[in-house]
C-alpha cells in the first residue's frame, strides 16, 4: 500500500479556494474577450490552466505546465493585444 502524505484541512481549504478564485479570474478575462455568440472560449482557456495550476495528481500535470501552459498563457496574450489594438482604432 502506498504510503501518500495527505494535506491539513487549512491547508486543502487554501487550496480550493485559491482555485476557485483563479477559476473565476481566468472565465472572467476569457469571457471579456468572447465573440457574443462564442461565450464557450471562457471554459476553453480557463480549464487547462486551472488543472495545470492546481489539479490532483501532482505528478500527472507538473509535466504538462509547459506543455499546456506556456502555449495557452501566449496565445492568450495574443488574442489581448490584437483586441486592445482592434479596439483602439
Amino acid at each position: 500500500m502506498l504510503n501518500i502524505p495527505r494535506p491539513s484541512p487549512a491547508l486543502l481549504v487554501l487550496r480550493i479556494f485559491l482555485l476557485a478564485l483563479a477559476y473565476v479570474i481566468a472565465g472572467r478575462l476569457s469571457l471579456l474577450l468572447a465573440i457574443p455568440p462564442g461565450f464557450v472560449s471562457g471554459i476553453l482557456i480557463a480549464t487547462p490552466l486551472v488543472c495545470v495550476l492546481f489539479a490532483e495528481p501532482r505528478h500527472f500535470w507538473l509535466g504538462r505546465r509547459v506543455t499546456v501552459g506556456v502555449p495557452l498563457v501566449v496565445s492568450s496574450l495574443i488574442v489581448i493585444a490584437v483586441f486592445i489594438m482592434s479596439s483602439n482604432n
